[in-house]
């Protein structure tokens, strides 16, 4: 192990598996819509839940990076972002809530929390 890896022991993966999160979510909010809406009869539901999908998991891989909290509290941070996002569009004009997102965001999040269950037993 070198003196870095000593001194700074985040793991590396999560900072990749937030940044690939944080594009997807990006792109699955316009460039995807876009593209998908002319493949697929499903489209319109598949890149209307995308964004919430990727977004559950940008911000479980962000709080276990920046923060190095344990699994179990970074999902809950993610899972509670997500679930905060979509109950405050019931009082935003023009937005409207949405229980599949709700439902992609939290998915995402059970998924995240295998995989960091995962990555502390193989540091251990």
């Amino acid at each position: 192990m070198s003196l870095s890896q000593r001194d700074n022991p985040r793991d590396s993966f999560f900072l990749i598996a937030t940044l690939v999160g944080w594009l997807l979510w990006i792109t699955s909010v316009s460039p995807l819509r876009i593209y998908t809406i002319r493949i697929s009869p499903y489209a319109y539901w598949i890149s209307g839940v995308a964004p919430n999908f990727f977004a559950g998991s940008t911000f479980a891989f962000f709080q276990a990076y920046t923060m190095k909290s344990r699994p179990l509290a970074s999902v809950t941070y993610a899972a509670s972002l997500v679930t905060a996002a979509e109950l405050i569009q019931l009082y935003i004009p023009r937005y409207t809530f949405d229980v599949w997102d709700l439902v992609a965001g939290i998915t995402r999040v059970v998924i995240v929390l295998l995989i960091l269950l995962w990555r502390e037993y193989r540091r251990q």
